[in-house]
């Protein structure tokens, strides 16, 4: 008897859904009408979003260099969005010397 080869029917569910119901066993299947605009609706809803991020290495925190370089990267996202409406969020994703994990800190 030969192997049936696994197949993934991912993003493509109306064009399989009646063949995987009636190997299921399912009677009914239910197929949204507007199934190919789902991506772009949520394309036109999504809020915008703009990330940036930049290596920086010292050997001594100082304060004064982190407000520096935040001030750096916020005028590159107002640049890009503008500055109506926007919410800046300031990460730090920090390591110590010789360690390979970061530590997150808002």
């Amino acid at each position: 008897m030969p192997a049936r080869r696994p197949w993934w029917p991912r993003g493509a569910g109306p064009l399989y859904g009646a063949a995987l119901a009636r190997e299921l066993g399912i009677k009914t299947v239910i197929i949204p009408v507007h199934t190919g605009l789902f991506s772009s609706l949520g394309l036109l809803v999504a809020d915008s979003e703009y990330q940036t991020v930049t290596p920086f290495r010292t050997e001594h925190l100082s304060m004064d260099l982190f407000a520096d370089e935040f001030e750096k990267l916020s005028a590159t996202v107002t640049s890009h969005l503008g500055d109506e409406g926007v919410r800046i969020d300031r990460i730090l994703d920090m390591r110590y010397h010789g360690h390979r994990f970061d530590l997150r800190i808002p």
